[in-house]
């Protein structure tokens, strides 16, 4: 391999990490949003990317202060989203279950 060649592999790899990771890497880390709210998420200009191919690229450090961003303040500590859920099915009271077959059957679901 000529001198040349690696010299242009090297910028190659450099331009592709200065561009970001794939929205299909983070989709794919537990817990993460889907690749749906992250598209949503660049057009309204809430995460920024960079278009690269047919896809978006973003870098690390936008990535993290995008989570960042879409924690909840839940008394008065912080919570991602499914923490919130957790919390909040946690600290539900508990029902009958005629209350929750009428529940149910209001919101259109099979009765329990």
């Amino acid at each position: 391999m000529s001198c040349d060649t690696r010299t242009a592999d090297l910028i190659a790899l450099l331009a592709e990490a200065e561009a970001g990771r794939p929205l299909s890497y983070y989709a794919g880390l537990p817990g993460a949003p889907s690749r749906i709210t992250m598209l949503r998420a660049i057009d309204a200009g809430r995460l920024q990317a960079v278009r690269h191919a047919a896809g978006y690229r973003v870098e690390p450090a936008e990535y993290a202060r995008w989570i960042e961003s879409r924690r909840c303040v839940v008394g008065g500590s912080t919570a991602t989203d499914s923490e919130l859920v957790d919390r909040i099915v946690a600290e539900a009271p508990e029902i009958s279950p005629e209350r929750a077959a009428r529940i149910a059957r209001l919101v259109g679901g099979a009765s329990a």
